[in-house]
């Protein structure tokens, strides 16, 4: 009877040693879950709370007394920039086009040769033209209209011949003196300045002819074409003109070479 009993105990202690690791696993694998359930829920509220908001910084968030976040709004700097407002546009004036080098006084000496182009040197005796001493000046505006004044003296001519009423030999010459107005414009081509203009002014013709009226006036009128290069203060060109007197007086065809001064 002992010895069964004994046996019956021995059966119970290695039952329940088999039936104990079996125990053991399933009670740790019934709390395993709610480990997991718990990182779980700590990764997420990490990620709220560390998390990073679309533009790429970390959103703050603030947890309310039930455990729910409150949403924070956020920073200035997060926020886009204001308009600034532009400086109203200031119209600028347009500065009228300069042309030229700023220099509008002028003058000049000239040196020429006048070419008789009538006949009326019978009336004279000589030919009144011939080589040109004449100075000229004047101002130009920045709108390159010119206006000036000029003075011509021509030496003439001294002749000889016989006389039709009494046959002797007789000497006679003429000169002419023509000044006045001079307006043109200055119209500059590179370097070099062309100045179509017009003079009108007298002519006084002089002669020692006998019986022929010294001196003759009339009114005389010069289209012509001056070119000229400018260098600084000084300036050196030429001129190509038609005179033409009306009346009594002799017209010509003149060449000359003006040079001069020009300043501000």
């Amino acid at each position: 009877m002992p010895l069964r009993l004994c046996s019956i105990a021995v059966s119970l202690l290695v039952a329940l040693a088999g039936a104990e690791p079996a125990f053991a696993q399933k009670k740790s694998g019934d709390t395993e879950p709610e480990n997991q359930t718990g990182k779980t829920s700590q990764s997420s509220t990490g990620k709220k709370k560390g998390g990073k908001s679309k533009s790429g910084a970390a959103t703050p968030s603030t947890a309310t007394p039930t455990g729910e976040e409150a949403s924070v709004e956020p920073d200035e700097w997060e926020r886009p920039p204001a308009e600034e407002e532009k400086p109203p546009q200031v119209a600028v004036k347009q500065q009228p086009k300069v042309v030229g080098d700023g220099k509008h006084f002028s003058i000049a000496a000239v040196v020429g040769w006048g070419f008789l182009t009538d006949r009326k040197v019978d009336r004279f005796g000589a030919d009144p033209y011939r080589l040109e001493l004449g100075v000229r000046g004047g101002y130009s505006f920045d709108s390159q209209l010119y206006l000036g004044a000029f003075y011509s003296y021509y030496i003439g001519q001294t002749r000889e011949g016989k006389s039709a009423q009494t046959g002797l030999m007789t000497t006679s010459s003429a000169y002419y003196m023509q000044f006045g107005a001079e307006v043109g414009y200055d119209w500059w081509v590179g370097p070099v300045v062309m100045r179509p203009s017009m003079q009108v002014g007298a002519a006084l013709g002089f002669t020692t002819k006998l019986n022929s009226p010294s001196p003759i006036g009339s009114a005389m009128f010069g289209p012509g074409l001056t070119i000229f290069k400018p260098m600084d203060t000084f300036f050196l060109g030429g001129d190509l003109r038609g005179v033409i007197v009306p009346g009594d007086g002799s017209s010509a065809f003149t060449v000359s070479v003006n040079g001069g001064l020009r300043f501000e």
